[in-house]
């Protein structure tokens, strides 16, 4: 038996149609010599999609009625919508929902993870306050389906990401909430005359709160335990006026201001304080960046700064370090006074110092006490002496504490 086989030869440059009559024993279904022929529609995408090379030779058998077979329907349409898809026929409340993608994202966090209803995804974590995600109706626990036209069945969470990232403008998340899957059962059941067991009077539901506005960065203010945008405009030939500690490559895990200076840009804002963690600032990631990188980032930031910065309620924690001060050295730490007079924090650590090597003491650490005595009033002039005098040197240290690492 022979029938009529079309060879489609994909490159970045050609695209030829070859058309043969072949035995059909002979040749079945495949891209690259790989037969696809018999397999669904998820294990043909992946094993396509992990072919290497730029060009692609593909034995095709075309049939009348096999458009009613595929599993992606064509598309009959354009712009293509998923509305009259039945792709995620599977899937309860399944809803397409608009949002427009602003100077700071959607404001959504996802993660890759299984459900009991529908097994692996990628699912809403977490949503901003008065982002356009939360404002477009979106909630925590649904489940990302596509995000435009791309499917994320069977995605990872780099690629998801990196989707989410790319969409620009009005982006369309289709989405399921599986925890809504219980509901749909239950009507369900009552469709088909199955009447489930009583359950107690529920408690007359409160009305939800209405979405806040999304909030101004130039005057609003930080609110504890949320990521806030803010922004304000720097001098041309001045600093912003505040220091940093962390990085990425540090025991913080993350970047905080140690103090604000009162005539700085930041100062005469007047909204940060130290501890603030920055997240992000003048499209910088700092979650991302070591502290070098960080620093020269702040450095020359220019004209409008804006950041998102994360404040909470208790920000630091306490530690108890003991230094052994090698022979005819001190321990090795330069301490800076805060601008208020009171109290000082680690700057730096010398090469070869015993506070280095004890890998205990990092700098930003605000020092709350040595050998006993509390400091956190005392001028630096004075810590120092205490430094100087003591050995071994028993310090207690205040350190910020990361929660969005």
């Amino acid at each position: 038996m022979s029938t009529i086989f079309r060879v489609v030869i994909i490159s970045p440059t050609i695209l030829s149609i070859r058309t043969y009559k072949l035995n059909l024993k002979s040749y079945k279904v495949n891209v690259n010599g790989c037969v696809l022929q018999g397999r669904c529609h998820l294990n043909a995408s992946a094993m396509i999609k992990g072919m290497a090379g730029t060009c692609f030779k593909i034995v095709v058998l075309r049939r009348t009625a096999a458009v009613d077979d595929i599993a992606v329907k064509p598309i009959v349409q354009f712009p293509p919508t998923l509305e009259d898809s039945d792709m995620f026929s599977q899937y309860k409340g399944v809803r397409n929902i608009p949002v427009k993608k602003g100077q700071y994202g959607l404001g959504i966090m996802i993660i890759e993870g299984k459900h009991a209803e529908v097994g692996q995804g990628i699912f809403i974590s977490d949503i901003q306050e008065g982002s356009a995600a939360e404002q477009a109706g979106l909630q925590v626990g649904d489940m990302i389906l596509a995000v435009n036209m791309d499917c994320l069945l069977g995605s990872t969470y780099d690629e998801a990401t990196s989707l989410l990232k790319k969409a620009e403008g009005v982006v369309t998340l289709t989405v399921c909430n599986p925890n809504q899957s219980k509901v749909a059962k239950e009507e369900e059941d009552r469709a088909k005359g199955i009447i489930p067991e009583a359950e107690p009077a529920p408690k007359e539901p409160e009305k939800p709160k209405e979405p806040e506005p999304p909030q101004d960065p130039k005057d609003c203010k930080i609110v504890t335990g949320r990521d806030t945008a803010i922004e304000f405009q720097k001098d041309k030939d001045k600093g912003i006026g505040f220091t940093i500690a962390g990085g990425s490559d540090t025991p913080l895990k993350g970047v905080f201001i140690v103090e604000v200076f009162p005539d700085g840009a930041a100062g005469k804002d007047g909204r940060l304080q130290a501890g603030d963690q920055i997240l992000e600032m003048c499209n910088h990631k700092f979650k991302e960046m070591e502290h070098d990188q960080v620093h020269a980032a702040v450095l020359k930031a220019s004209g409008t700064i804006t950041m998102l910065v994360y404040r909470q309620e208790k920000g630091e924690e306490e530690i108890e370090v003991e230094i052994q001060k090698k022979s005819g050295k001190g321990a090795g730490l330069c301490l800076t006074g805060y601008k208020s007079g009171k109290g000082a924090y680690v700057s730096d650590l010398l090469p070869g110092g015993s506070a280095l090597e004890s890998g205990k003491i990092c700098k930003g650490d605000r020092v709350v006490a040595v050998g006993g005595q509390d400091v956190r009033e005392a001028p630096v002039e004075d810590i120092a002496v205490h430094l100087k005098v003591s050995n071994p040197v028993q310090l207690k240290l205040a350190r910020f504490k990361s929660s969005k690492q």
